[in-house]
């Protein structure tokens, strides 16, 4: 009977990311499947390289809890780089959108600034689709709010004056 139970709570819980299945207990009723939403397909197939896309995808304070698709946004920092690596750039835009809305709503609501991955990876995706009008709307946003403590913010601004640079050369 224990066999089963646990074929059935394996079955139950296989393909559902951040579920490590434990053995339950004889007395244990049927397992409980712990469903993470799927990552939100964006509303076109293709992003348009705009400037829109620096822009909040959700009103301001709509993320205040830090939730994304399910999950705190710290979480997606390995299925992003995942995504970076498998060349799935446009998804990766939409699920950092997501994490800056997020992350930007906590720095405000706790009062210590924004965490700086998530838009240093969305301007590292936009300079790697050769959108540069976006990657400066992008370190301009994060340059624009409050900041905390440490040294990736002058490094922010030098990035973003780089970017600036090219994209004042590739308009001409």
């Amino acid at each position: 009977m224990l066999q089963n139970i646990l074929a059935r709570f394996r079955r139950d819980v296989s393909g559902v990311e951040g579920v490590v299945p434990e053995p339950p207990s004889e007395d244990a009723g049927p397992p409980i499947r712990r469903e993470v939403p799927p990552l939100e397909a964006p509303s076109s197939p293709v992003f348009t390289p705009t400037i829109a896309l620096a822009d909040r995808l959700f009103p301001v304070n709509s993320k205040h809890d830090g939730i994304v698709n399910g999950r705190h946004y710290t979480e997606w920092v390995d299925t992003v780089k995942t995504l970076k690596r498998n060349g799935e750039l446009d998804q990766a835009i939409h699920l950092l959108r997501q994490c800056a809305d997020a992350a930007e709503d906590e720095g405000r609501r706790e009062k210590w600034g924004v965490a700086p991955w998530y838009f240093e990876q969305l301007a590292i995706c936009f300079r790697k689709q050769k959108n540069y009008a976006t990657e400066v709307a992008i370190l301009e946003r994060f340059d624009s709010l409050p900041h905390g403590p440490g040294s990736r913010p002058p490094k922010m601004r030098e990035r973003l004056e780089k970017a600036r640079e090219l994209l004042a050369k590739n308009a001409a």
